[in-house]
């Protein structure tokens, strides 16, 4: 047995990223605001692709992950405001932090996503724990299994900026 877990709740291995790489283009595109409940919180988002990079490395090569566990986590831990600072690099437009509180965040910006239950409570679990300083971590695991380095946030937008394009 293999364990893979993701910044965020690790029991489902989801990636912690898609909290405000996903659901923050909304706010980003309509008024450059990067609307999360982390307060001044540091988290260390993982792109999706590096963790499907991981996984394929697992299912490819089991032997050699037999036993292990592997922490993903991407190759900075940033708080809100380095988080934003890393959109606007990518943008080439301001973009800037707000922190809001957790009910605010769920009730607006979550809930513009329309995510099914789970992920609806995972992300809810994640800014939780992101507060609590739980999701502040450090690993090389998934650079070292997969040869690569991970993405950055600013790697990351500069591939998705359509995201945040006006429409």
């Amino acid at each position: 047995m293999v364990g893979v877990t993701s910044c965020g709740d690790s029991r489902d291995g989801f990636s912690g990223a898609s909290v405000f790489q996903h659901h923050g283009c909304g706010t980003i595109r309509r008024s450059g605001e990067l609307r999360l409940p982390f307060q001044k919180q540091k988290i260390s988002p993982v792109a999706a692709m590096d963790v499907a990079q991981v996984a394929f490395e697992v299912i490819v090569n089991p032997e050699k992950h037999i036993g292990k566990t592997y922490h993903l986590v991407g190759p900075e831990s940033l708080d809100g405001d380095a988080i934003a600072k890393e959109y606007a690099k990518a943008l080439g437009r301001e973009v800037v932090y707000v922190d809001v509180p957790l009910e605010e965040w769920v009730k607006n910006e979550l809930a513009e996503a329309q995510l099914g239950p789970h992920l609806h409570d995972h992300f809810v679990t994640l800014a939780k724990k992101t507060v609590k300083g739980e999701n502040d971590r450090k690993s090389d695991d998934a650079e070292i299994i997969t040869g690569v380095k991970p993405l950055t946030v600013e790697a990351w937008v500069r591939q998705n900026k359509e995201l945040f394009s006006q429409k």
